[in-house]
């Protein structure tokens, strides 16, 4: 699709959805629980604009839409090695220089050997690994490779989650306008759905692949696990409903941690959330490492509720002596630690005062 028919389409859009709230318009005057069926094909429409304005300029670039894929076609490859039976991406051009150094992540040393890489790979014992989480591989790339006997394209991933994205964001949006603003208009609801939309994809326009494959797939489980969970607490007639909801939210937080784990951060979110609507007996943390992390546990810890959670450090002293290890050790939520040290994870239990 050409840059001139992309270009109409915005500005058209942008045209129409100015028209469509205008300050006297009839959506002024609606709310998300008075629209009617008129309106509801409006936001269908206005949905499906946003998603098309943000996903079709990702297939012009040849750089990014496959085309020149280099290094930029890990995921592809990696739904490749997983029906192979193996878990590293197959390269035939190895340079035998790299496999002699010592250490072969050292730049300069590459650059001073003339080696030749692959480019964003992790390098181990001889062989080339993706680091990027394996979560979109297992979702689309594999299912479409089985069923259609083609590879998807990495940018098109990166559409389909960019578009779920949206729909999420508009759902998410009309939710939270019904219960907490219910006097929102519908034109104001709309504007700020395409708005904060297209505020938190723009950057996947430019660069569709490999990176903005895992950033778009963690926004796009980030959203829905927000909204499942909204609906678990604020919008559930009986337990039952709500567990299930709960349920969806936290399968969708917990894939956003195998797309890309700092949007999964956003799960901390969650922990009020589940401690208002399910009173649970037990909540894990992973990863704990922030100060957000640890008002979670402090907010947890004045429940009741018994917690599980990781954190890295090189022993009890080094966690002791971190201003995050205090905070956790001095919030009265943790009564044993775990320690898992050495090459053969070794496990000792110590008493913690």
């Amino acid at each position: 699709m050409s840059n001139t028919l992309i270009g109409c389409l915005f500005w058209g859009a942008v045209l129409a959805a100015l028209y469509a709230v205008r300050p006297n318009g009839g959506l002024n005057s609606l709310t998300a629980e008075t629209a009617g069926r008129r309106e509801k094909i409006v936001l269908l429409v206005l949905a499906a604009a946003v998603v098309l304005l943000c996903t079709l300029p990702m297939s012009l670039s040849p750089y990014w839409n496959g085309e020149f894929p280099e290094h930029r076609n890990q995921y592809e490859l990696m739904a490749e090695a997983i029906l192979d039976g193996r878990l590293h991406l197959e390269y035939d051009d190895v340079d035998p220089k790299l496999l002699e150094m010592e250490n072969p992540y050292d730049t300069m040393k590459r650059i001073e050997l003339g080696v030749s890489v692959h480019w964003d790979h992790a390098f181990y014992n001889g062989r080339h690994y993706m680091y990027f989480g394996i979560v979109p591989v297992i979702l689309l790339f594999l299912p479409f490779r089985l069923v259609t006997g083609v590879t998807l394209v990495t940018y098109q991933a990166t559409q389909i989650f960019t578009g779920l994205f949206i729909a999420g964001m508009f759902a998410l949006f009309r939710l939270v306008a019904k219960k907490f603003f219910p006097s929102l208009s519908w034109a104001a609801y709309l504007s700020l759905s395409a708005a904060f939309s297209m505020m938190s994809v723009w950057y996947l326009v430019g660069e569709p692949a490999l990176y903005c494959t895992a950033i778009a797939s963690g926004i796009c489980m980030e959203v829905w696990s927000l909204y499942f969970f909204v609906k678990a607490v604020w919008d559930s007639p009986n337990d039952r409903r709500a567990v299930l909801w709960g349920v969806a939210g936290s399968l969708c937080g917990a894939l956003a941690f195998g797309c890309r784990p700092p949007i999964a951060l956003v799960n901390l979110l969650a922990v009020p959330m589940l401690l208002r609507a399910m009173t649970p007996g037990i909540i894990a943390l992973d990863e704990v490492a922030l100060e957000e992390d640890a008002a979670a546990v402090r907010s947890a810890v004045g429940c009741g509720v018994t917690l599980l959670a990781t954190v890295h450090a090189a022993s009890l002293r080094d966690l002791e002596s971190r201003p995050i290890g205090r905070d956790l050790l001095s919030s009265g939520g943790f009564r044993r630690a775990v320690i898992i040290e050495g090459r053969d994870r070794q496990r000792r239990v110590e008493r913690l005062p």
